[in-house]
């Protein structure tokens, strides 16, 4: 769910994922209740133990039926979970892309595009430079006749160029989005990969009537166990992790602070 909502806020907008809010609800708590009321249907009418005892386990009784009504629709959503946040991360890039400037195509086209580049910022600067010369000059004038009138100098101003403050500013935000979906999409897919790999290999090992190891049981009912504790810490961790990373800087220059006293 919160997948979907960071998908269509990306190719839609905030407002318009907001407002989906019903629909998310309706697929999260719907989509698991309806499969679940399939599947008594299907105990009661055809009178066979499709779900096991509650005090024991309450997966599917039989261990084939494991793979069809669970597992397989379990890898189905991991994979459209990672398709989703490919096709985020897709979208990004073309945006910042675009901002950052279009591309050169081939070498000879990146090579016209750095001449091209170059000849305007020497345009550029020696149209600055000529500017300059003529504020500097109008600057001392002005700061001549206030000199006779108050004894004051006025400096004069120093040139910036704008396009410089937008590449850093653009370049600071490309990397901090970049990284910031990159992070989140990293810990979703590769937590789901992690929990659910050892049980789902489990289960194939059940189905084709080979033993499964200690180990292997044991690892499953760790993984299993930590699933909630893992989607917790995911939403956290990348929800605070400005903070996070200012307070560990903070404690970082305070340090280097200490050492340089001592």
């Amino acid at each position: 769910m919160s997948c979907m909502h960071c998908y269509v806020t990306v190719m839609q907008g905030a407002l318009i994922a907001d407002s989906y809010w019903y629909y998310y609800h309706a697929y999260g708590w719907g989509f698991p209740i309806l499969l679940t009321t399939i599947g008594f249907i299907v105990q009661y009418v055809q009178g066979i133990k499709v779900f096991g005892y509650t005090g024991t386990y309450c997966s599917g009784a039989d261990k084939n039926m494991r793979l069809y009504i669970f597992y397989f629709e379990l890898w189905a959503h991991i994979a459209l979970i990672i398709i989703l946040y490919v096709m985020i991360f897709k979208k990004v890039v073309d945006i910042l892309n675009k901002i950052s400037g279009p591309p050169s195509s081939g070498q000879s086209g990146g090579h016209s595009s750095i001449t091209t580049t170059s000849k305007n910022e020497a345009v550029n600067r020696k149209f600055l430079d000529s500017n300059k010369s003529a504020a500097t000059a109008s600057m001392n004038d002005s700061s001549v006749v206030a000199s006779k009138a108050s004894g004051l100098n006025v400096p004069v101003p120093a040139v910036v160029k704008a396009a410089s403050i937008k590449t850093q500013q653009t370049s600071a935000m490309s990397n901090a989005r970049v990284k910031a979906i990159v992070f989140r999409a990293i810990l979703i897919a590769g937590g789901f990969i992690v929990i659910w790999t050892p049980p789902t290999v489990a289960r194939v090992m059940q189905f084709l009537n080979i033993p499964v190891p200690d180990w292997l049981a044991i690892y499953m009912v760790f993984s299993l166990s930590m699933m909630g504790i893992w989607n917790s810490f995911v939403f956290y961790l990348t929800s605070y992790w400005t903070e996070i990373t200012d307070f560990f800087r903070s404690k970082k220059r305070a340090i280097q602070q200490c050492d340089d006293q001592v």
